[in-house]
């Protein structure tokens, strides 16, 4: 931050980006981490942020980049850089509330979530979406694995669940060790999609923390003894 280095130009515009965006009703910003805030009084509060898009074959791959001013080629130091294979189209930020019933995370816990060996979360999809996906690769033997409600789980069940009739239950891990972000089905035995990342999208929101643990002791918790003698 030196004279004359621009900090508040850049700062200025990046605020204004952020503003933006999360004032997009398209993205639901307000309703996913108020929904996130209210959870936070009963568990605890997740929000995942992440970025999609359509990609599509670039007719100029390997051809180098030109700049906009000369015409000449950008070059890295290393050589001119070449356009890559694959172009972004409809580009996009998205804001999701993780249920904290859903939210996974390692026996060994950490106060700190990125002190983990890994979390995730699980979710239900239907297996045509799950094929559909371009990223997906092993997807041929996907078969929906829900129950309908009102049925008898099935043993592997957790009790409280939501009924996933025709749908899949898949799991997102995020290997914090190895850096790679896992997808895979519940009884599958293939990953759905294994690559690596750079951070972990998930803003957490706790009011009680627990020594050496990463699930706290919710607000409410400390509430329900009064209540219950109130009652009696």
């Amino acid at each position: 931050d030196d004279p004359l280095s621009g900090a508040e130009g850049r700062a200025r515009l990046r605020e204004d980006l952020l503003n933006q965006l999360i004032s997009d009703p398209r993205m639901g910003f307000e309703q996913e981490t108020e929904l996130a805030l209210f959870e936070a009084l009963f568990r605890f509060g997740v929000v995942e942020v992440g970025y999609t898009a359509d990609f599509i074959d670039n007719p100029n791959a390997g051809k180098p980049i030109l700049k906009e001013d000369s015409g000449d080629p950008v070059s890295d130091g290393d050589g001119p850089l070449s356009q890559p294979a694959r172009l972004p189209q409809s580009e996009s930020l998205f804001v999701k509330r993780i249920p904290a019933s859903s939210f996974l995370a390692p026996v060994s816990q950490k106060n700190r979530l990125e002190s983990n060996d890994w979390c995730g979360y699980f979710e239900y999809h239907y297996p045509e979406d799950l094929r559909r996906n371009p990223r997906y690769k092993n997807t041929s033997e996907i078969v929906a694995s829900g129950r309908v409600l009102g049925e008898e789980p099935e043993p592997e069940a957790t009790a409280g669940e939501p009924a996933g009739s025709g749908r899949v239950k898949i799991y997102k891990i995020w290997d914090i060790r190895a850096g790679k972000r896992l997808v895979f089905t519940e009884y599958g035995n293939k990953f759905l999609l294994e690559e690596p990342f750079e951070f972990l999208p998930f803003a957490t929101l706790k009011f009680h923390e627990i020594l050496d643990q990463f699930y706290p002791l919710p607000v409410v918790f400390n509430w329900v003894p009064p209540q219950n003698e109130m009652n009696e």
